[in-house]
């Protein structure tokens, strides 16, 4: 018997595997007594304590990477949007294959870091397309949204810094993630 993703549920699975990751990982650095509670960091920082959330982020990375490169291929999505949604998904899977820990590794820290930005980038630039280029209202109104949470993202977390923000980065970044994977279903 052969399974065939439709349409975005290739979306919708990656944004629950993605979820389940994040929550066991949360959840069991918690647990443990690893910064219980702490919104002051990324969900990349947590991921980066243990080698096995690595490990299991990295799975996760590549099934997720896979689903979304299936639903791009299949898609109508104009073809600048779909070369920048591989690019975006390109630097999650550069964020997984850099873990984010500087105790254990400067220089995989630094190249997530990279990946990082290039990934909040790419996003806020997939946010300016919707709005430009969106197809109907819908999108359009959705990339504007999507615009205003890029730049007060970009303003208060890499302009400012500002603290109180940064102490609920956590929050702020998984907002990033689910209003990219809300973009894909409405493409």
């Amino acid at each position: 018997m052969t399974y065939k993703l439709k349409g975005r549920m290739s979306v919708v699975i990656t944004g629950l595997i993605y979820t389940c990751v994040a929550l066991i990982t949360l959840i069991t650095s918690w647990t443990a007594g690893l910064h219980r509670l702490d919104l002051g960091l990324t969900i990349s920082e947590y991921i980066g304590l243990r080698s096995w959330t690595v490990a299991m982020y990295l799975i996760s990375a590549a099934v997720m990477v896979t689903l979304i490169f299936i639903f791009i291929r299949g898609s109508q999505i104009p073809k600048m949007r779909k070369v920048l949604y591989s690019v975006i998904f390109a630097c999650v899977f550069g964020c997984a294959m850099f873990p984010c820990n500087y105790e254990r590794s400067r220089f995989a820290t630094e190249v997530h870091n990279y990946f990082a930005i290039g990934l909040m980038l790419a996003v806020t630039i997939s946010f300016v397309l919707f709005l430009i280029k969106g197809n109907n209202r819908k999108q359009k109104i959705f990339g504007l949204i999507g615009v205003c949470y890029a730049a007060l993202f970009i303003c208060c977390y890499l302009v400012i810094d500002l603290e109180s923000f940064s102490d609920t980065i956590l929050i702020w970044e998984n907002m990033f993630i689910y209003l990219l994977l809300t973009e894909l279903i409405l493409e």
